[in-house]
């Protein structure tokens, strides 16, 4: 029979940590789709415009807070950690928002998947905050 104990605090870290890469890879992921989209000749003006403020300014913002969040993990500094979430997934859902009003939104379906990532890598860092 297993037995049921609570993670420590170095325990929930290392799942932090893991979560976070992942985050940060599925956010290059997504990048590169938006820049293989913008690849198309034939992608009409507003969805070009639309999957360009994803990757440059949306995506490039979700990228950097969550390196940030892997530094401040890393440094075992976690006042501004759940901040660092925030700004990420504030980013992907103002892409997310961007697609969805496009007839054939490129990266929705991305944007979507990216936003669970989020909230699994947030919520693996609000428990690192708790164990403190």
């Amino acid at each position: 029979m297993l037995q049921e104990r609570a993670l420590d605090a170095g325990e929930a870290t290392v799942f932090a940590v893991a979560a976070t890469k992942y985050a940060k890879e599925s956010y290059e992921s997504t990048m590169e789709a938006a820049f293989r989209a913008l690849q198309n000749a034939s992608l009409p003006g507003d969805e070009r415009a639309a999957c360009a403020a994803c990757r440059d300014t949306y995506y490039a913002q979700a990228r950097s807070s969550t390196v940030a969040a892997m530094n401040l993990l890393a440094e075992c500094s976690l006042g501004q950690l759940g901040g660092e979430y925030a700004a990420a997934a504030d980013a992907i859902k103002a892409c997310r928002d961007t697609q969805s009003k496009l007839q054939s939104p490129a990266i929705y379906g991305l944007a979507v998947s990216d936003l669970m990532v989020a909230a699994l890598a947030s919520g693996l860092g609000e428990l690192v905050i708790a164990k403190q």
